[in-house]
């Protein structure tokens, strides 16, 4: 059994035990409570489970390095998204230069918290954001050490092929 699987059963005991001590009695606040730690502690180490190694070489960049820590061209999808996530020291700062060839899109950095938010519920904070913008040349110093995220929408109806630069 992987650790995905485990932790699947793992997390459905723990519910099938919520549901019996809802059954004994037990109050509705205390399960709710269970309920709510079990799925954030699954989200958490899910993440943890499926972290991209190549992530990993990120941090071992020095800093001041003059080499891109991302230096692709993806095409994104008409209404879509595409994230970049960039593991930081805390003080360290990073250049990002993201150009369009064609077409509009907007860009936003977040902390490993606000990009969870995002994908959640849709509200979430950002560090900063540009909408509908053909450039964006930004410069980003870590108030803390993480894992930092630049997001980038596709604003238009039809595929854009975008340049990220990040270093």
């Amino acid at each position: 059994m992987d650790g995905r699987s485990a932790l699947v059963v793992g997390s459905i005991a723990i519910l099938i035990v919520s549901v019996v001590l809802a059954f004994l009695g037990v109050s509705q606040a205390i399960v709710s409570a269970i309920i709510s730690a079990v799925g954030t502690g699954t989200g958490l180490i899910l993440k943890i489970l499926e972290r991209d190694p190549r992530q990993a070489l990120t941090s071992s960049i020095p800093k001041n390095s003059h080499k891109f820590v991302i230096n692709e061209a993806p095409t994104i999808g008409g209404k879509r998204r595409e994230d970049f996530g960039v593991d930081m020291e805390e003080g360290e700062t990073i250049g990002i230069f993201v150009k369009a060839t064609e077409g509009r899109f907007s860009a936003g950095l977040f902390s490993e918290t606000d990009f969870q938010l995002l994908n959640r519920s849709g509200k979430y904070g950002e560090e900063w954001y540009y909408a509908k913008r053909w450039s964006v040349t930004k410069r980003f110093r870590a108030k803390r050490k993480g894992t930092w995220y630049l997001v980038l929408w596709n604003e238009e109806s039809y595929p854009l092929q975008v340049s990220v630069k990040v270093k």
